[in-house]
């Protein structure tokens, strides 16, 4: 067999339409917290607990137990009520995002086009990446990101860039 290299492979590129649940799943995998966020966290919890078991251990134990019981409810509250419920009625206002969009991968960056228009962006333009089962996120700056729920091999290997979150 013969080796291929990489500039030598069809571009993979496909049509799709984000629906609105397609949005709202990925709205909320964008928003999901990252591994250094529940590491900051558990840390943050854990100092916290020390210096109270180092004073007064059950008073600070009643008070770290009721602001991590709090803090979870409060964040699984917004997670999975408000957030879906925002990027719902967003979609439903947001009619751009409602065409078909065609996305083509290739060695040197992305080509994406809609009815409104056609642009390619570079490997090195992007900023990071973040993906799931279903949902592959590219964020071209912090906080903004590109959702495509094309079915890719989402790895660091497969993708030239580099940080992922």
């Amino acid at each position: 067999m013969e080796n291929v290299t990489q500039s030598e492979h069809k571009p993979m590129s496909a049509r799709y339409r984000i629906s609105e649940r397609d949005y709202v799943r990925a709205v909320t995998l964008s928003l999901m917290p990252t591994r250094r966020a529940l590491v900051a966290f558990i840390l943050f919890v854990a100092t916290l607990a020390g210096i109270g078991a180092v004073f007064d251990w059950r008073a600070a134990l009643v008070g770290v137990d009721c602001g991590v019981s709090f803090g979870i409810l409060g964040s699984l509250a917004i997670m999975y009520l408000y957030i879906p419920r925002t990027a719902r009625y967003s979609y439903r206002r947001y009619k751009l995002i409602q065409g078909e969009f065609g996305l083509v991968v290739l060695n040197d960056g992305i080509r994406f086009t809609s009815s409104n228009g056609e642009s390619q962006v570079e490997w090195n333009k992007f900023f990071k990446w973040r993906c799931n089962a279903d949902y592959v996120l590219i964020y071209p700056a912090p906080r903004c990101s590109l959702s495509s729920r094309v079915r890719w091999p989402c790895r660091a290997s497969t993708l030239p860039v580099s940080k992922t979150c």
